[in-house]
């Protein structure tokens, strides 16, 4: 079925008739990869951990819990995040903690909880800053490293959740790479999809 949102606002309006909240939750997090606007990108994360809340089974309940959250976390929404770990319970929370610090990170509270994941994130998008910045310096001679000219191919950088992957994209079809990147947005289908002529991963 062709993910929209329109017909993910017609699931989203439906989703109180499924009995199960983890079942709920599970169609929220679909819903919410198929919405455009901020505004309800994050009420749907609200109401996903709402039902998230509602699952029985500590262990699965924490799971729930988690998986919410990293929807959060990948969207950046830090304020949303902290909104949402003030509504764990204190012996709870510490189980969701774990499933998101390093084995060097430490938090007591949900304020330095999320704090933490904010500098870890921003660290992250400097050294991919960093990375890509090397990357172009030296385009010319990884190109022809990998038997490609440079004069015809120009390198594309696509940051995904992993990293950033580096595409050797021809030069005529770099507006359209980029717009194909934008589209598919889901970088686990960036490994098995070519743009066209000779474009490949570096």
């Amino acid at each position: 079925m062709e993910c929209t949102p329109e017909r993910a606002r017609r699931v989203w309006r439906r989703v109180h008739l499924i009995p199960e909240p983890e079942k709920k939750v599970e169609v929220l997090l679909k819903v919410l990869g198929c919405l455009d606007g901020e505004e309800e990108r994050r009420k749907v994360l609200s109401e996903a951990f709402g039902w998230a809340l509602r699952v029985k089974g500590r262990s699965w309940r924490t799971y729930m819990l988690s998986r919410v959250l990293y929807r959060v976390h990948d969207l950046e929404y830090y304020d949303l995040m902290l909104e949402l770990c003030r509504r764990i319970r204190w012996r709870e929370r510490r189980l969701v903690f774990e499933d998101f610090l390093f084995e060097d990170e430490n938090a007591e509270t949900c304020e330095e909880f999320v704090e933490t994941l904010r500098k870890r994130h921003e660290a992250s998008e400097r050294a991919l800053d960093t990375v890509i910045e090397v990357h172009l310096k030296y385009e010319k001679e990884l190109l022809r490293a990998k038997g490609l000219n440079p004069g015809f191919y120009r390198l594309l950088p696509w940051r995904t959740p992993e990293g950033v992957i580096f595409y050797a994209v021809p030069k005529p079809l770099y507006p359209l790479a980029v717009l194909y990147l934008w589209l598919r947005g889901i970088a686990g289908r960036l490994r098995s999809s070519g743009i066209g002529g000779r474009s490949e991963p570096l």
